[in-house]
């Protein structure tokens, strides 16, 4: 009887655990990888606007500000963003928002009407020209870039400066790449290597603009769910339609798969619908653009060490997701996902799942048996032992002996 409680003790033992192992969806899982690598990016704009016979409009600039979004794609400091979020050339970017303001000021200030304005609007994109400070040159635009707390660990970041290396407008692959220079490594996003398959499950994260009217939009990103539908073009250029929910704000967050890969960055919605109709840009886009300016496209060691300790702290290997975090933390001491899960783990060291392979387990178990049944033997050989060395006529041995 004690031998074949000691079994059953030996085989259920590894199972005990597993109920505490924490419950998590891919999309969570997804999520926790996204966070610490999306960016809120903000664009000041100013520009004096020349009219068609060459005369200013006004003597004084006009001012637009415009938020977004966008994810860290090297540790060193590169960040993608939307092309139309830092473009100086055209109607759909700075050009556009100052010509827009202009003539929202001139309705304001009575020298317009509305109907004017909107009727004027066409003609001022195709004719007149935006300037900066100075004759002639683009617009002025200042970009800052403001980690997410889940990156920095603070309510509200520092802005890091940022210079545009390279953009796409938004009819030509709305892609932009930022340099910031950061006082210690980003946690980055890898992207997918091809394209997503129809019906692919995605998460978009970024700032939206109505989050932005309730509180401060640079604490933490918002993630909306979906999947993608078809691939559209727009003069040549491939687009991925998306289910995934987005608003203006979240123009160059990142989309990324279950497995936290981009698959391409918010650029565009269709008005007028009742469903969530939103494109992308498509993956091959984002990849041509860090490749094109030399940008590493493979995570760096320490981001490797982060989805690690994810996957180990969500199958209840809590010592080894804690081993994980410290590599992340000795290099990204600041990545306060990282911080959060390591602290999660600690606690749950009492619901340890063995890491143990089951077979072994199995094998553990019948060894255990084996053994058992040798002592039984053995117990039996011995008796026989005394039995055959008993002087004639002695008594029997006592059951059980």
């Amino acid at each position: 009887m004690t031998a074949a409680a000691l079994a059953v003790f030996v085989l259920a033992g590894p199972g005990t655990g597993a109920a505490a192992t924490p419950p998590v969806s891919s999309q969570a899982k997804a999520e926790a990888i996204v966070a610490p690598s999306v960016v809120y990016v903000t664009t000041k704009w100013r520009g004096w606007i020349r009219l068609t016979n060459g005369r200013l409009l006004s003597h004084y600039p006009f001012y637009v500000n415009t938020t977004c979004s966008g994810f860290v794609a090297s540790p060193d400091g590169y960040v993608v963003t939307a092309g139309h979020c830092v473009d100086d050339r055209t109607a759909d970017g700075g050009k556009g928002l100052l010509i827009k303001e202009a003539l929202a000021e001139l309705v304001h200030a009575g020298r317009l009407t509305l109907k004017e304005a909107q009727a004027l609007l066409q003609h001022a994109y195709m004719n007149w020209t935006v300037e900066g400070t100075q004759s002639g040159s683009p617009p002025d635009r200042a970009i800052a870039v403001y980690q997410a707390r889940a990156a920095s660990g603070v309510p509200v970041s520092e802005p890091m400066q940022a210079s545009v290396l390279s953009f796409s407008s938004l009819r030509t692959g709305d892609v932009a790449l930022l340099k910031v220079a950061s006082p210690a490594p980003m946690p980055m996003l890898a992207v997918a290597p091809q394209s997503p398959d129809n019906g692919t499950e995605v998460v978009s994260a970024g700032y939206p603009g109505s989050v932005a009217k309730v509180t401060d939009p640079r604490l933490l990103p918002s993630f909306k769910e979906g999947s993608t539908s078809s691939t559209q073009t727009v003069n040549g250029v491939p687009f991925i339609e998306v289910s995934a929910a987005a608003s203006p704000g979240m123009s160059g967050g990142p989309t990324v798969n279950l497995d936290g890969q981009v698959v391409g960055t918010v650029s565009f919605g269709v008005g007028g619908e009742s469903q969530p109709f939103n494109f992308i840009t498509d993956t091959s886009t984002v990849r041509a653009l860090l490749v094109r300016n030399g940008v590493p496209t493979t995570l760096s060691a320490a981001d490797q060490a982060f989805r690690a300790g994810l996957t180990d702290y969500y199958a209840g290997h809590y010592h080894d997701a804690v081993a994980e975090f410290d590599k992340v933390l000795a290099v990204q001491p600041s990545q306060a996902t990282a911080q959060q899960y390591r602290a999660r783990a600690v606690q749950n060291y009492p619901n340890e799942v063995s890491g143990t392979s089951p077979w072994l387990w199995v094998g553990t178990g019948a060894g255990a048996l084996v053994l058992i049944a040798v002592v039984i033997v053995a117990a039996l050989m011995i008796r026989r032992s005394r039995t055959r060395r008993s002087p004639p006529g002695a008594a029997p041995p006592p059951p059980g002996a």
